[in-house]
C-alpha cells in the first residue's frame, strides 16, 4: 500500500501520465488514471491479504497460496504495460515519435507562468477592481486562467473566473456549438466584454485590435512586441439601473448583444456610479452606490450561492440576473453600502469528510496492529 501511494504521487507529476500509465497507451484524462491506479492498489492489497489464506481442497490436503505468485504476477503485468506504452510512444500512433514535445522546455517556462500584466505601468497603479482580457494567451499556452491566478489579477478567459452551471449556460446560449469560445473570454465582443468588467486587453504585435479599444502602451514581453489596449466604455465591476426598465428590455431582447447595448445606452443617459473595492486578504468586496428609488445594483461577478451579501449592514438576498451575474434590489433612494463575502459550503464539508476519513484510517490501522500483535503473542 505504501509503495502504491508513493508511486501514485510520483506518477502524477509526469507530464505524459495519460499515455504511460493508462490502458496500454490509450489517451485518457488524468483523473481516469487516478481512478484506475487506486483500483489497482486496492486489488493488489486484496490479493496480498488473500495470499495468506489456507484453502482446503480435499479432506486430507491443504493448499496455501503463496504471496510470491501475486507479487510476481503483478510485477510481470507492470513491466509488460510499460513496454507496451513505450512502444506506442515511439511508434507513429497517437503522439508518436514527437512525444517529447509534450514536455515544456525550460526556456519556455515563462510562456506558461509569466504575464504581460507584469510589464505594465498604468494598470498596476489602478486601485479599482477590473478585469483584463487575456484571451490571446490561449493561443500561447492554452490555459490563460492559470497565468492570471499565478500573477494575481482578474482575467476574462475560460469560465470568467468561476466555473458553474450558469457560466456554462451563458456560453452555450451565446456561442452555440463552438465550445472553444469559452477559452477566449467574450470572443472579442466589445459590448459583452464591457459588461464583464473588462478594462484592459492584451495583443501580440500584428494581432487584430479589439474593436473600440484605445492603445495604451507598447511593451516587450518574452522578447516579443505586445500592445496593451484600454476600453473607453469601461464603467466598473458594478452599476446601478432601473429595475423595471431592465426587466422590460430582458423580455424584449433578441440577443445578448442587443440587450446589453440597450442597457448601456440607459447607463450613459443616467450615470449612477458604483465604487468597488476588494480586499485580497479578507476576500471582501465593498460597493458604494447612490441610487434612485426602485433601482438595482448589478455586480459583474458570475452568480453562485457561495456569495453572501449585506446591504447597509443587514444581510440581504442576492439574485441572478442577465443570465449569470449578481443583482441586489435597492428600493430606497439614497446612499447605500454593500458588502460581498465568499464562503464555500462544499469546501467546509470536504474538510470535515477528510478529517473524518483520516480518523477512520488511523483507527483501522490501530485495530490491524492490535490484531497482529495478539496473533504474534498467541504464536509465541
Amino acid at each position: 500500500m505504501k509503495i502504491g501511494v508513493i508511486t501514485l504521487l510520483i506518477a502524477l507529476h509526469l507530464p505524459i501520465i495519460n499515455y504511460l500509465f493508462s490502458a496500454f497507451g490509450a489517451d485518457y484524462d488524468r483523473w481516469v488514471f487516478i481512478v484506475h491506479f487506486v483500483l489497482a492498489v486496492v486489488l493488489a492489497h486484496v490479493l496480498t491479504e488473500f495470499c495468506g489464506i489456507e484453502i482446503r481442497i480435499s479432506p486430507l490436503k491443504i493448499f496455501k497460496i503463496k504471496r510470491c505468485i501475486a507479487i510476481n504476477g503483478a510485477a510481470v503485468f507492470i513491466v509488460l504495460n510499460i513496454i507496451c506504452n513505450i512502444w506506442l510512444l515511439y511508434s507513429k500512433t497517437d503522439v508518436g515519435e514527437y512525444w517529447q514535445e509534450e514536455f515544456i522546455r525550460y526556456d519556455h517556462i515563462d510562456d506558461y507562468t509569466d504575464s504581460p500584466f507584469n510589464c505594465l505601468e498604468a494598470p498596476k497603479k489602478d486601485e479599482g477592481v477590473f478585469r483584463i482580457s487575456n484571451d490571446i494567451l490561449t493561443d500561447v499556452n492554452g490555459r490563460p486562467e492559470n497565468v492570471a491566478m499565478l500573477n494575481n489579477y482578474y482575467s476574462l478567459s475560460y469560465w470568467f473566473s468561476i466555473v458553474n452551471g450558469d457560466t456554462q449556460s451563458f456560453v452555450d446560449e451565446i456561442a452555440g456549438e463552438n465550445q472553444l469560445w469559452r477559452s477566449y473570454g467574450m470572443n472579442n465582443d466589445p459590448i459583452l466584454e464591457t459588461f464583464a468588467g473588462v478594462k484592459y486587453a492584451f495583443r501580440k504585435d500584428g494581432e487584430t485590435v479589439p474593436q473600440g479599444y484605445v492603445l495604451l502602451q507598447d511593451i516587450m514581453f518574452n522578447n516579443e512586441k505586445w500592445q496593451v489596449y484600454y476600453n473607453p466604455d469601461y464603467f466598473g465591476m458594478a452599476y446601478v439601473r432601473n429595475y423595471a426598465e431592465s426587466q422590460k428590455l430582458w423580455e424584449e431582447k433578441s440577443s445578448y448583444e442587443e440587450y446589453f447595448s440597450s442597457i448601456y445606452e440607459k447607463i450613459k443617459q443616467n450615470p449612477e456610479q458604483a465604487a468597488v473595492t476588494y480586499d485580497n486578504q479578507t476576500n471582501i468586496m465593498s460597493i458604494t452606490v447612490n441610487a434612485r428609488e426602485n433601482s438595482e445594483v448589478v455586480i459583474l461577478l458570475p452568480y453562485t450561492k457561495n456569495w453572501h451579501a449585506f446591504l447597509d449592514g443587514e444581510k440581504t438576498n442576492l439574485y441572478k440576473t442577465d443570465g449569470m451575474y449578481c443583482s441586489i434590489p435597492l428600493q430606497e433612494q439614497g446612499h447605500h453600502e454593500i458588502i460581498l463575502t465568499y464562503s464555500s459550503t462544499e469546501f467546509i464539508i470536504g474538510i470535515f469528510l477528510m478529517v473524518m476519513a483520516m480518523i477512520v484510517i488511523i483507527m483501522l490501522i490501530g485495530h490491524s496492529m492490535h490484531i497482529r500483535k495478539r496473533r504474534a503473542d498467541l504464536t509465541n
